[in-house]
């Protein structure tokens, strides 16, 4: 993960930002159904039964933020997607 962000803040200039959506494990899958159901939507379903687990962890160490503290960047998160996931956005 390091290699991939430091390639990344690499590339960017000025103003850019590296978005980063991140899982938050939460919700059940009615919630899903609720919000998001639609047959031209099922990757959704994929997304959510695939990160459901490691997302509880990436979550609690608080990764992004550590690494921000560390490189100097601004960090900023908001929870998103009724609670199914975090958007957590790098910058200078």
């Amino acid at each position: 993960m390091d290699n991939m962000l430091k390639d990344s803040l690499s590339l960017l200039t000025g103003q850019g930002k590296i978005i980063v959506l991140t899982p938050t494990g939460k919700g059940s899958y009615m919630k899903l159904t609720r919000h998001y159901f639609s047959i031209k939507n099922s990757g959704i379903y994929v997304w959510y039964k695939s990160t459901k687990k490691r997302a509880k962890i990436w979550n609690k160490e608080n990764y992004l933020a550590e690494y921000a503290a560390k490189n100097n960047l601004k960090y900023k998160s908001e929870v998103v997607m009724n609670g199914f996931a975090q958007l957590e956005i790098l910058s200078y």
